[in-house]
């Protein structure tokens, strides 16, 4: 899986400043190394941090409108920020509909230890309770 991930960043050129020693060491480091890449740590990611939270939360592969639905937001804001993260996530047809869910356990593993995805924040109780609306 690291080497599924690293070497396409490599071959685009996303390590340049990089030597061979400064790569992250393993699985772990490298969906972390990824995380602080995409500014999850630096300024406020809420949009993307609730697409995140949805697609960790749920057990079905969400369709773009079901993320859409429960983020009460467009389909358009959605599909920005899965665009962003496409190396991370699946797509699949199911039922005739383009569905999404993270690519791997041990990324989805990540997702559910960073802080910013944690149920208990103030900010996923409505996206939680929108969620069981939605399915239920």
């Amino acid at each position: 899986m690291y080497l599924r991930y690293v070497l396409p960043d490599i071959a685009k050129g996303l390590d340049e400043d990089q030597n061979i020693d400064k790569l992250p060491k393993g699985l772990e480091e490298y969906y972390q190394w990824h995380w602080q890449r995409m500014g999850m740590d630096e300024r406020p990611q809420e949009l993307t941090v609730i697409i995140l939270f949805i697609l960790v939360r749920l057990t079905t592969s969400p369709t773009l409108k079901m993320i859409a639905e429960i983020a009460d937001v467009e389909e358009f804001e959605v599909e920005k920020v899965l665009e962003k993260w496409v190396e991370y996530l699946r797509k699949q047809q199911i039922q005739g509909q383009l569905c999404y869910s993270i690519y791997h356990t041990s990324f989805l593993d990540f997702l559910k230890t960073q802080r910013e995805l944690q149920r208990t924040r103030k900010l996923f109780q409505r996206v939680v309770q929108r969620i069981s609306e939605y399915l239920y």
